[in-house]
């Protein structure tokens, strides 16, 4: 009998390490920083380009900030956690942001138009806005 709980045991647990590894694996494609280049808002037909300085990290341990960069300086306008849902989505859950006085977590449909350009889709049905964001390379980027 202990036996079999060991092997139980053990299965699961090589179960949740590669089911982490994946998600590792899976959201690497994410981390860095993202600049926001163009918006399309819900009932706008065309992207629009954006204020320059708007970007996005997102970190290996599922930890995001969106901060400004102005001439005045810069200052973190969003954080909280990501995590991937599907090949297409993943949820943004603010901790605290000036856009939003009561964030709440929300679905974000994504995909990659090059390994460096992310095109985001979120909102609700019959209301959804775009986003396009630029990755922005560092010393010792591989991708």
């Amino acid at each position: 009998m202990k036996k079999r709980q060991f092997l139980i045991l053990l299965f699961a647990g090589i179960l949740y390490f590669k089911n982490t590894a994946a998600q590792e694996k899976s959201t690497a494609r994410f981390w860095g920083v993202w600049e926001l280049k163009e918006r399309k808002m819900p009932g706008q037909s065309d992207f629009t380009p954006v204020r320059p300085g708007q970007y996005k990290l997102f970190t290996n341990d599922g930890n995001m900030q969106l901060f400004q960069v102005t001439d005045k300086g810069t200052a973190i306008t969003s954080y909280g956690t990501y995590r991937l849902l599907t090949d297409s989505t993943f949820e943004e859950s603010f901790t605290k942001s000036i856009y939003f006085p009561n964030p709440k977590p929300g679905i974000t449909g994504y995909k990659f138009l090059t390994p460096g350009k992310l095109n985001s889709r979120f909102g609700r049905p019959g209301a959804y806005g775009e986003e396009i964001w630029v990755r922005i390379p560092y010393a010792g980027d591989e991708r």
